[in-house]
């Protein structure tokens, strides 16, 4: 709705889901979270084509309007809290959009640096957004500011998400690839320290040859909380939702389990296509590639260590959390194995049977149609 010469809003209700909102555009790849040197504001932090948007503790609608214009509007000192980041919009074709997948569409911005000012009126509580305003404007890079500072909620993601600027953050994004078949062979055992974000307790464990998830896992192996099928193995978390502390051992041979500094560890077997990996979020183009396996093409072992399930079992967190590693090296196929799981543990009560089965460890399945994100609530 134009409102004014160069002035475009658009309200809104969009549903609320663990507090948050996202304003994306149309990348190859969604960044990683959390968001390497992105602007930040405490209740709003961003890269090129990505803002994370803070609204509270709950779940359910917001009032929203966001309005899009050609010069500055001004700071609406009204609200609660007022706060501004640099943003660099690479295509111009924004939305905002739920947890769903539902994407509003805003107007179209130029392709190029702009300024994104957030504010939040808040409720009684003062943890809890009632309505917000977005203005969005091209402007050239500037500092990250908070122009009002007032309520629980915002002094706390002070805290959590402090006042940071970069400049790779108002330049356009470095597009990421999945690794190729040509790329460099096994070089030695590597240990890579990632933090995917999980949704509803999962994140993946993929090869690069699957086009498409296999959507439900047909006969897997199970131990516990992993489970694997050719080319594909699920990893649980107590985390419901946010990003966790992981680490993803490739190694030549058995790298020996890690007993004492994990309450949860479990093995299968998995067998790789190719021998290229990949840790994959929720999302279908979240991923982060993983050196090639020592073997390339064959079986592996997957030893999967979980420490803190029970403490955050179903929380949710907006910073890594947890701790899990997972090792794997090639080895012929074996039973699957329950290594350590503590007499009452939540792990023990919420894990499927044990399960080995030949079939998951022969040859690639033959993947379902897999539609995005609603074909993966079929996991939960």
């Amino acid at each position: 709705m134009s409102i004014a010469d160069g002035i475009d809003a658009v309200l809104l209700q969009p549903q609320v889901s663990r507090g948050q909102l996202c304003l994306v555009e149309p990348l190859d790849a969604f960044p990683e979270y959390p968001l390497a040197e992105a602007n930040r504001a405490g209740l709003i932090e961003c890269v090129p084509g990505f803002a994370f948007l803070v609204t509270g503790h709950h779940e359910g609608t917001v009032g929203m309007t966001v309005a899009v214009a050609d010069h500055d509007l001004g700071a609406d000192l009204s609200y609660d809290d007022v706060v501004e980041v640099s943003y660099y919009s690479p295509t111009g074709d924004i939305s905002i959009e739920e947890n769903s997948g539902e994407a509003y569409e805003l107007p179209e911005l130029s392709v190029g640096p702009h300024r994104l000012r957030y504010h939040l009126r808040m409720a009684a509580d003062g943890k809890t957004a009632e309505s917000v305003l977005l203005q969005i404007w091209p402007d050239e890079p500037g500092e990250s500011a908070t122009l009002k500072v007032t309520s629980p909620l915002a002094r706390t993601w002070l805290d959590l998400s402090p006042i940071a600027s970069h400049a790779s953050a108002c330049a356009p994004p470095v597009q990421r690839t999945a690794p190729q078949e040509d790329e460099a062979p096994w070089q030695g055992d590597t240990t890579l320290e990632l933090t995917p974000r999980v949704n509803y307790h999962q994140m993946y464990l993929c090869d690069t040859s699957l086009e498409e998830v296999p959507c439900p896992l047909q006969d897997p192996n199970v131990a516990g909380l992993v489970e694997s099928v050719a080319d594909f193995a699920q990893l649980s978390t107590g985390l419901a939702a946010g990003p966790v502390n992981l680490r993803v051992t490739v190694a030549q041979r058995d790298p020996g389990a890690r007993m004492d500094e994990y309450e949860d560890v479990f093995e299968v077997s998995l067998f790789s296509s190719t021998g290229l990996l990949t840790i994959d979020e929720w999302e279908p183009t979240r991923f982060h590639a993983l050196p090639p396996l020592a073997a390339g093409r064959g079986t592996y072992r997957l030893r999967y260590h979980v420490r803190d399930y029970d403490e955050l079992y179903d929380c949710a967190s907006p910073v890594p959390v947890g701790h899990y590693l997972l090792q794997i090296w090639p080895a012929p196929v074996t039973d699957s194995m329950i290594l350590k799981v503590p007499t009452g543990g939540r792990a023990r009560a919420v894990a499927p049977p044990l399960r080995s089965s030949s079939s998951a460890t022969d040859l690639p399945l033959v993947p379902l149609p897999f539609n995005g994100l609603a074909e993966r609530w079929s996991r939960v």
